[in-house]
């Protein structure tokens, strides 16, 4: 997305938002996991809660973790369900 708003600016235009098909809400990353892909369980914000930060930039998805969760829930698929809501649990952002 800053590489999008990056090459729209040099080209003399704006990007006012993004749109996203799923937003998994997923935090990102810290300097650890980065490193050694190990999660330090602390919140951080989203890819789309920094750039709506840091650009003023809106977002918006199509379908959300939260969304496909309740379509599975509906299902009564309760193992990927569970799958699921650990991932969230461990990756959910602060945004």
């Amino acid at each position: 997305m800053r590489e999008a708003i990056q090459l729209v600016a040099k080209e003399g235009g704006k990007v006012v938002g993004f749109v996203v098909a799923l937003d998994r809400r997923e935090k990102m990353p810290g300097h650890r996991e980065k490193e050694d892909g190990v999660d330090d369980g602390q919140p951080r914000m989203s890819a789309l809660g920094q750039i709506k930060q840091e650009f003023g930039v809106q977002t918006a998805s199509i379908v959300t973790l939260d969304d496909l969760i309740d379509v599975l829930r509906a299902k009564g698929d309760k193992k990927d369900i569970e799958r699921l809501e650990e991932y969230r649990r461990k990756y959910l952002a602060s945004d």
